[in-house]
């Protein structure tokens, strides 16, 4: 138990070791049984070679078509398809109903229907191509030729039944938009021409000029100010008021007011401009021109003349009066021209808008035409449809041979998971913590002479069969020091035929030629057979013990080895079972113990009889013997449960009749060196 726990301590390790475990058992089973992936392989070929011999004759055509390149039509086409579902789409097409009973009449109407038979219809497009491929399968050669002709005419004279369709319903109502925006296009020309006739563009853009009046404006401004002049020259100075005093006089010069400082303000604004602005500059040129006319008018007010100044200031301000009408005139001019160079704009817009419609309209009247007659995804028939013979390819039979292969190997790999026969040491050490004791070789028997297997000689030629035990003599002499080193040892298996005797009497043997004194006893009192393996007589045995007073001498018999001892199983009995839980058995164990270093009983299977259960506390250690290819997990497991459920030590398991390799061989003998001192190790 401290191995399985140290196992699953470290899983992912044990997990690999578990694989690595099912991929050699599958391999050995494999070997084994070879010839079933062969016979599978046979058997697809078989069946692959039946279905094309027997199956109803038939005869394929195939053919293929391009899809050429994209035509671009101006403006865009007005048939078009989605670029990228048009191969799917042409590929249901191709095998609908519609484009099937389209050619069924076209054969008919050609007279090309005799022969008629079923014929089933592939479409596939050719990888990385713009390639459709056409298969039909039929039972005529020449109907079915025909029909693949004919649905591919059929499939493409369908294609422009449809664009056509498609492209008189656009013309209808591309012809009926056309019409309208003729009509209002005329319209709008019209309107056009009224406004013209009615109306001078260049006496509005004229009118609409704000040139005229900035100019009026201007000379307005100048008259209010020669008005304000002239009024401030006809009002006398004002008398002065008692409170300002006698020094107060009056003024005897009327220009001895505002003009003069009119005249000096301007002077001075000349003065600073001229520091920042040019003489050329319109502001410098006008404030020029209102320096020059106020001294114009203060030269007439210094004349003296008043009739004059009156004089002036009454034409001053009928200009001004005249001035202010033509001010309004030209501002009510001004509103009503652009109002109409608005509406002239905007029925210009209109009609530009109109025009641009009719134009795109009729643009598109003119390439209907073109893409009702041409296919904008240009596909041609690339080949004809050729007849094929179909035979069974090599691809088939390649494919029937590995299908037939692979459930070969799936039959192979369930039979090594359904059986659980041990058939490695590797599998062995996996399945059961116990130690190894050592792997018995299988040697062949000999053929021209064949019986039981010769017994272990000292000098055996056999040489890995006398090493194996040899191995196992060294486990038992060499137990590890905190345990008793085991004297009474009891040999036996799960079930009948795994060779429990044989390794029985040869380990007995194995230790008689390392000089220790052994007694080997045949417990199995029902199917016993050593005496006659050591060539004895069975009487007096082991089942006298039930009635008779009988000594340990007296049943004890000699061997060809001195130092080898045996007492045979004895006459059947009814209750033989009995002996094993009696007392004599006790003391003659007891007894022998004294005279023998070790003592080995060849008991019956755990599951053939309860006789191995009985001798549990009766052994110091029980060696278990497993066969290769034969013993089953399963019950393997079982039977050592029970063993331990009584408490038994089980010093290892003899692993018989191996198939083993030089290498297995010597891997055993370094694990056997390295874990040696270990084998004690109990569950």
């Amino acid at each position: 138990m401290n191995a399985a726990l140290s196992r699953k301590d470290e899983p992912v390790e044990y997990q690999l070791i578990s694989m690595a475990g099912h991929v050699q058992r599958f391999g050995r089973f494999l070997r084994q049984k070879w010839w079933i992936p062969l016979l599978t392989i046979i058997l697809g070929l078989a069946a692959e070679w039946s279905y094309n011999h027997f199956r109803p004759p038939s005869v394929t055509a195939v053919s293929r078509m391009l899809v050429g390149g994209k035509v671009k039509i101006p403006e865009g086409g007005l048939y078009a398809e989605e670029w990228q579902n048009f191969f799917g789409t042409q590929v249901e097409l191709m095998q609908s109903d519609k484009i099937r009973r389209r050619t069924l009449d076209r054969l008919e109407r050609l007279k090309q229907s005799h022969n008629a038979s079923p014929v089933r219809l592939e479409v596939s497009q050719l990888r990385k191509t713009t390639i459709f491929f056409l298969q039909a399968t039929g039972k005529d050669e020449a109907y079915t030729t025909a029909y693949l002709n004919a649905l591919m005419d059929e499939y493409l004279s369908y294609r422009k039944e449809v664009r056509a369709l498609s492209s008189d319903d656009t013309l209808a109502s591309l012809t009926s938009q056309f019409l309208e925006q003729e009509k209002e296009l005329k319209r709008q020309q019209e309107a056009l021409l009224a406004f013209q006739r009615t109306n001078s563009l260049t006496l509005l853009r004229e009118q609409s000029s704000s040139g005229n009046l900035a100019k009026l404006n201007s000379q307005l401004a100048d008259l209010k100010m020669q008005r304000a002049l002239l009024v401030d020259t006809l009002q006398p100075p004002s008398t002065p008021s008692k409170e300002e005093g006698a020094a107060s006089r009056p003024l005897l010069n009327p220009l001895d007011g505002r003009p003069k400082e009119v005249l000096a303000m301007l002077k001075f604004r000349k003065e600073q401009w001229g520091k920042v602005l040019r003489p050329e500059h319109p502001r410098m040129e006008k404030l020029e021109e209102d320096i020059a006319r106020t001294e114009k008018l203060i030269a007439v007010y210094e004349s003296g003349d008043k009739e004059q100044i009156t004089f002036a200031k009454q034409s001053n301000d009928l200009k001004i009066e005249g001035i202010e009408k033509a001010i309004a005139e030209t501002e009510a001019g001004m509103v009503a021209a652009n109002r109409l160079l608005a509406e002239y704009s905007l029925m210009q817009q209109n009609l530009e808008r109109v025009q641009n419609h009719y134009d795109h309209i009729l643009h598109l009247l003119q390439n209907v035409g073109l893409d009702k007659n041409v296919d904008q995804e240009t596909i041609v028939v690339m080949d004809p449809a050729t007849p094929v013979a179909f035979k069974g390819s090599l691809v088939q039979r390649a494919l029937s041979g590995i299908i037939g292969l692979i459930i070969g190997l799936g039959v192979v790999g369930l039979v090594s998971t359904r059986d659980d026969r041990l058939t490695s040491i590797d599998e062995l050490k996996l399945q059961f913590p116990e130690a190894v004791l050592g792997q018995i070789p299988n040697i062949p028997s000999n053929r021209k002479a064949p019986g039981p297997l010769n017994l272990l000689e000292p000098h055996d030629q056999r040489h890995a069969f006398a090493e194996a035990y040899r191995a196992i003599r060294s486990s038992l002499l060499f137990m590890a020091r905190t345990e008793p080193r085991p004297r009474v040892v009891l040999v036996t298996s799960a079930m009948p035929g795994e060779g429990k005797s044989t390794v029985a009497v040869n380990i007995a043997r194995s230790l008689a030629f390392g000089g220790s004194n052994v007694l080997l006893i045949d417990g199995d009192l029902r199917t016993g057979s050593l005496h006659e393996t050591l060539g004895l007589p069975c009487q007096p045995g082991l089942t006298q013990l039930q009635g008779q007073n009988v000594t340990s001498t007296q049943l004890t018999r000699s061997t060809s080895l001195s130092n080898l001892q045996f007492i045979p199983r004895g006459p059947d009995s009814v209750t033989c079972g009995e002996l094993f839980v009696n007392s004599r058995l006790d003391r003659l164990l007891k007894d022998l113990s004294s005279a023998f270093d070790y003592i080995l009983i060849d008991s019956a299977p755990v599951f053939a009889a309860s006789d191995a259960l009985s001798l549990v506390p009766k052994v110091d250690g029980i060696i278990f013997v497993l066969r290769d290819s034969f013993s089953r997990a399963s019950l393997t497991r079982e039977a050592l449960n029970q063993l331990y459920q009584l408490q038994a030590r089980v010093l290892g398991i003899v692993f018989n009749r191996a198939n083993q390799s030089l290498r297995s061989n010597l891997k055993y003998r370094e694990d056997k060196i390295s874990k040696g001192p270990a084998m004690n190790r109990e569950a």
